[in-house]
């Protein structure tokens, strides 16, 4: 792999690192949920110790559920995640171990933002969840969604704002996620979500069914799971802390941020998380408009959105699907550093020397 540039390190120290200071912008980390994952996603970034070891720690958690997380991120099995909980399990895990990357390279956000499952990251970005806290998070959401639907759900995304959606929504599909002002998510039974797709390309309105591995998140649909999912995470975040405010919740709109249940990180905000409505756009309207968005997930998904509802900012992404993960990291890295964000480039230029 190519090694980071040492001259362009020293000027980005010399030059970035001061220059940027009187017009410094916010950092945001974004964490993705479903969509984001792919075969073989985890396998270049295990060349980062600090990355690997994290993995490790995490497979071990895991190891004891049954599950084979090394494989899971690293397998080129096209197949893989036809099973939904490695999907979680999966990005929740590599997410993870992102955030100790960059927590160890001094980098210090201003927010978090989740989209949908990716408030688990922001969970533990934000100190609410341990290491263990969070993977576990994960799991049990995964667990409980293998056998959730009581039909068999699809989602799909529709490029439409919400208000445009809900005219033309049927009964019997809910608007899942507020992506941004052109794209929604929807959720329901396979059968109407198809046909609704269909209506929209009539309709010469872009639409596509997205892989949630026949579970219809954020709806009606999957509301009979919530008692016992909550059930398991209450055994999980036993002592619920409350979010910080630099955590924008995406689980309910702001005016009901100040709710018990929703500025606790607890067993009920997350089995929230899953069964409601996802308010990204709305969290993402609330930053400053000149702010820095990082995405951080297996495949920066997220992007198109972030860039259209912050559009006097700047976004990047760590990771892209396909990519050699340890060069498109440390490009996404040079990149925020050109642009003001601090970080330490003795630990930077030592920990990608050693990948």
């Amino acid at each position: 792999m190519n090694r980071i540039n040492k001259p362009v390190l020293s000027v980005l120290k010399k030059f970035g690192m001061s220059a940027n200071m009187e017009s410094k912008r916010p950092l945001v980390w974004v964490f993705g949920g479903m969509a984001s994952q792919w075969p073989g996603m985890g396998k270049c970034l295990l060349k980062i110790q600090t990355f690997k070891e994290t993995i490790e720690r995490c497979h071990d958690i895991l190891k004891e559920k049954g599950l084979d997380l090394l494989n899971i991120i690293t397998t080129d099995d096209p197949d893989i995640f036809d099973n939904i909980l490695n999907s979680f399990v999966g990005i929740g895990s590599i997410q993870i171990a992102l955030i100790n990357v960059l927590r160890d390279l001094k980098m210090k956000p201003d927010y978090f933002i989740g989209h949908s499952f990716g408030e688990v990251a922001c969970g533990y970005a934000d100190g609410c969840l341990s290491e263990e806290q969070a993977v576990l998070t994960a799991y049990y959401c995964g667990f409980l969604s293998l056998n959730s639907s009581e039909v068999v759900g699809r989602m799909a995304v529709i490029k439409l704002c919400y208000q445009s959606l809900v005219s033309k929504l049927p009964d019997d599909i809910d608007a899942a996620c507020h992506n941004s002002p052109n794209s929604c998510t929807v959720s329901g039974s396979k059968e109407s979500v198809e046909q609704f797709v269909d209506e929209m390309k009539s309709q010469n309105i872009m639409a596509f069914i997205i892989d949630t591995s026949n579970v219809a998140f954020h709806s009606r649909y999957i509301a009979h799971l919530c008692p016992k999912l909550e059930g398991l995470l209450d055994k999980v975040i036993i002592s619920p802390k409350q979010r910080s405010k630099k955590w924008l919740s995406t689980s309910a709109l702001s005016r009901d941020w100040n709710n018990c249940e929703t500025k606790i990180c607890s067993g009920k905000y997350y089995t929230n998380n899953l069964c409601r409505s996802v308010y990204f756009e709305e969290a993402l309207s609330l930053l400053p408009r000149n702010s820095i968005c990082l995405e951080i997930a297996p495949d920066g998904v997220l992007l198109p959105g972030i860039i259209l509802n912050v559009p006097d900012g700047l976004s990047f992404a760590v990771a892209k699907e396909k990519e050699e993960g340890v060069q498109f990291l440390i490009n996404a890295l040079q990149s925020l550093q050109r642009n003001g964000v601090q970080l330490d480039i003795g630990k930077m230029e030592k920990m990608f020397d050693s990948s």
